[in-house]
């Protein structure tokens, strides 16, 4: 079992209020109705351990998690800075996660749309149909594939 307390019921958003992204992922995994745990970065210090479980349930390396296209990467090399150098950098300019992480359990997805919190969500009908594809289709229905 790593650091980062992952249980199965539980919700833990990691996100920048300073990513529109992030504010936005808030509002909705608020309404989510089961337990959570919402990390603002901007507030909260992640530590690099944690980062690296993150990275590691992704199945990501770590620069994998934050925003290359920034202005502070126009005057570095993003690709020669070490997991070491990101997880410094991340403390000290958190704007770089433009893109929320939302954990359950053993799962984690990086927020890069809304839809991709809808899955999380709890439905009450039955034959509901509450995957990506049939959201944005308007498609619900169970029985209409």
């Amino acid at each position: 079992m790593g650091i980062l307390a992952t249980e199965n019921e539980q919700l833990i958003l990691i996100y920048s209020k300073a990513s529109r992204m992030g504010k936005k992922a808030f509002a909705y995994v608020k309404a989510i109705d089961k337990p959570k745990r919402l990390i603002n970065i901007d507030k909260e210090t992640v530590s690099k351990t944690v980062w690296l479980e993150i990275a590691e349930l992704l199945n990501k390396d770590i620069a994998d998690l934050f925003d290359t296209d920034a202005i502070v990467f126009k005057e570095l090399n993003a690709n020669k800075l070490s997991t070491d150098d990101w997880l410094k950098m991340i403390k000290q300019n958190t704007k770089l996660l433009q893109q929320p992480i939302l954990i359950e359990g053993k799962q984690a997805t990086i927020i890069k749309q809304l839809e991709d919190i809808y899955s999380y969500f709890e439905t009450s009908g039955n034959g509901f149909n509450k995957s990506k594809e049939a959201i944005a289709s308007g498609n619900h229905r169970a029985d209409s594939y």
